[in-house]
């Protein structure tokens, strides 16, 4: 069953209203309109509702979107209205037959981005797919009809991991890069900075001269090596670009506040840049023939949620192909760089 609710401009401020959809399907009847929340207003989709609109949306209020929004234009739309706020976007979808969404605010992804249709202009606003302690936001197989392009507006790919007493201790974490144009200091180690509840601390034992936090015996950033069967010794400088089709193993101790040797807590590894997509895949892996690979899950999405696989090609012999999740626990693989 549908309902169909019929959105005008609110033409004066209302400082108590409360909207709340509780419905299968809310369908916006306002052709290339305006849906504009008037400052005051508290404007609520419920779990189980969608407000499918073909209208620009100007959020000066409060905009709660705890089910799903479908941009569906066949012209232009600006999303999400420059000055309100939005405490929750649960699952956001562009399937926009015009000339696609342009955001006119930075946002931020609590469960789903579905780029179905339509062209995202991010413009200078950035885009955070967010991960908690509850909740890991993800970008969905991307259609055939749907890209990307930026201004000085990138994604912001974040990835939760539970260190800490109430997780688990510090660990080898195999990690995909989902982003492109990042250094490695410059996003898992927040640009050097002690940031709390962001980061971690790299070690190495090339240490401050090639940008690590410390000298350790071994590294804590590393990469397989298919030829040889063993992990390399880190790169040579954290100025180094963080993209890698094979993914890293990381040994994280704890956010940027957790030094080495002492004790631990949760923290959020994010990356800035750019999205791969399908017209701007990541590199090709060639696996040897009789040899094992590990390759980066570049698209930060479950497996099973691929439109199609990364790009491997295979020189003959019995190949074992390990996909590399965005992240992924292992134990007991990897010497750990401390104590």
């Amino acid at each position: 069953m549908k309902r169909f609710i019929h959105f005008q401009h609110f033409k004066k401020p209302l400082a108590s209203a409360l909207f709340i959809f509780f419905f299968i399907q809310l369908q916006a009847q306002n052709p290339r309109g305006i849906i504009t929340i008037n400052t005051g207003v508290v404007f609520n989709i419920g779990k189980d509702a969608s407000l499918v609109t073909n209208s620009h949306i100007d959020n000066k209020g409060t905009l709660t979107n705890a089910g799903t929004i479908i941009l569906n234009g066949d012209v232009a739309q600006s999303f999400p209205g420059s000055t309100g706020n939005i405490p929750l976007m649960n699952v956001l979808e562009v399937k926009n037959s015009g000339s696609g969404i342009a955001l006119n605010k930075a946002i931020k992804i609590d469960k789903e981005l579905r780029l179905t249709n339509g062209n995202l202009a991010l413009g200078n606003y950035d885009v955070t797919i967010r991960s908690t302690a509850n909740q890991t936001a993800a970008i969905p197989a991307i259609g055939n009809g749907a890209g990307v392009s930026y201004g000085t507006g990138k994604f912001i790919i974040e990835r939760y991991i539970n260190v800490g007493t109430v997780g688990h201790s510090k660990s080898w974490q195999l990690l995909s890069v989902p982003a492109n144009g990042q250094t490695i200091k410059d996003c898992w180690m927040e640009a050097g900075a002690a940031t709390s509840g962001y980061g971690t601390q790299l070690t190495n034992p090339l240490g401050a001269t090639a940008g690590y936090d410390l000298i350790t015996p071994s590294t804590s950033i590393k990469t397989y090596v298919s030829a040889t069967n063993t992990f390399d010794q880190g790169p040579s400088s954290t100025s180094s670009l963080i993209n890698n089709n094979k993914g890293y193993m990381l040994f994280v101790r704890g956010d940027r506040t957790v030094a080495s040797g002492t004790g631990t807590a949760p923290t959020t590894l994010r990356i800035k840049g750019t999205i791969f997509t399908p017209t701007t895949p990541p590199s090709t892996v060639t696996v040897g023939g009789d040899k094992y690979e590990s390759i980066c899950d570049a698209y930060g999405l479950p497996i099973d949620s691929y439109l199609s696989p990364p790009t491997v090609t295979v020189e003959g012999g019995v190949v074992g192909v390990n996909i590399v999740p965005f992240i992924l626990n292992v134990v007991g693989t990897v010497p750990v760089p401390d104590a």
